[in-house]
């Protein structure tokens, strides 16, 4: 959608071509952080010990199904 609406903005006119230019670094820092957070989930999820069995056993089946059924997850 970030790059959607730029190249809309730029091709109507609405906005500068160097507008354009924003997109990899944004995408670049979400990506990031993205990968930031998966990599502490897996190790949470996949490290040994009562909490992460807990987590495993009964917070990720409650709330994984909530987040997909989610409209903020769908986009």
């Amino acid at each position: 959608m970030n790059l959607a609406w730029k190249l809309a903005d730029v091709l109507h006119g609405r906005a500068p071509a160097f507008l354009l230019e924003s997109y990899e670094p944004e995408r670049i820092a979400f990506a990031r952080r993205l990968v930031a957070t998966t990599d502490r989930a897996f190790t949470v999820i996949t490290s040994r010990g009562p909490i992460a069995r807990r987590v495993r056993v009964n917070v990720v089946p409650m709330v994984v199904p909530r987040v997909f059924r989610s409209k903020a997850a769908r986009g």
